[in-house]
């Protein structure tokens, strides 16, 4: 029976899961402008679930800030 090592592995051509901080600034930037969350996945080249991952962290993101900012306000001085 032949086995394959396990550092080989067939190329496929798949869209990249991940994308780097440039061009999260980016997609950033193109959601904020209005674009459709399709339209930024084709623009980088990646899916849209990771588009959607972003956007939904960035959200998230912005929650906490103001989550933050409403319990340092009510704090007593």
């Amino acid at each position: 029976m032949e086995t394959v090592a396990e550092n080989e592995h067939p190329q496929v051509n798949v869209k990249e899961l991940f994308i780097h901080r440039e061009q999260q600034l980016a997609a950033r930037e193109r959601l904020n402008a209005g674009a459709s969350i399709s339209a930024v996945a084709r623009e980088l080249n990646t899916s849209r679930q990771t588009i959607m991952r972003l956007r939904d962290e960035v959200r998230k993101q912005a929650l906490q800030v103001k989550a933050e900012a409403s319990l340092s306000g009510n704090r007593p001085g």
